[in-house]
């Protein structure tokens, strides 16, 4: 909360507003946040099978059986790291980098024979990377001049569109 809180003064010193007088009282109470502004920005505890909901639009005991059978389940920490940058590109940007790699997935008929035909995950996720810097010219996900750190967070959004791919979401995702 701590760390939390310097965030949530910086919002309102930018112009956002928030009817909570006590931050910490507010997250134990509501585990939610509204700042309003140009933009609304939430800050959200999710427990259990919210995250689900919230990520995907679904619940857990919707895709549990899909996650379990295809061992899907300790991946989705790649969500959580993915996410904070994702958000951040969406509002700068009006698009969010796994969304765009999972409907190139989705409408590629060539990608979607490799994912049938290929065995190692690393073997498919370094052929979307390849696509992907193909397709995209002075590609820039983070703000960082390490192309490694830079290569690393692609391969990372490679796998969450992966994920989102096996557990057969629509190809449009409400994100």
């Amino acid at each position: 909360m701590d760390n939390l809180h310097d965030k949530f003064q910086a919002l309102q010193e930018r112009g956002f507003s928030s009817t909570c007088e006590d931050m910490r009282k507010c997250l134990r109470r509501d585990r939610r946040l509204t700042f309003k502004g140009e933009i609304d920005v939430y800050f959200e505890i999710l427990l259990g099978e919210e995250f689900f909901e919230e990520v995907l639009h679904e619940s857990y005991t919707q895709i549990r059986d899909s996650i379990l059978t295809k061992e899907l389940g300790d991946d989705l920490w790649l969500f959580y790291a993915v996410l904070p940058y994702e958000i951040r590109f969406y509002y700068e940007n009006g698009f969010m980098w796994s969304r765009k790699i999972y409907e190139m997935l989705r409408s590629d008929p060539s990608l979607m024979e490799l994912l049938k035909k290929e065995h190692s995950i690393d073997n498919v996720i370094d052929q979307i990377v390849k696509r992907v810097i193909d397709r995209e010219e002075n590609i820039r996900l983070l703000e960082t001049n390490d192309m490694k750190v830079q290569y690393e967070f692609l391969r990372a959004l490679c796998g969450v569109a992966l994920i989102l791919s096996s557990l057969d979401c629509p190809k449009k995702l409400n994100l």
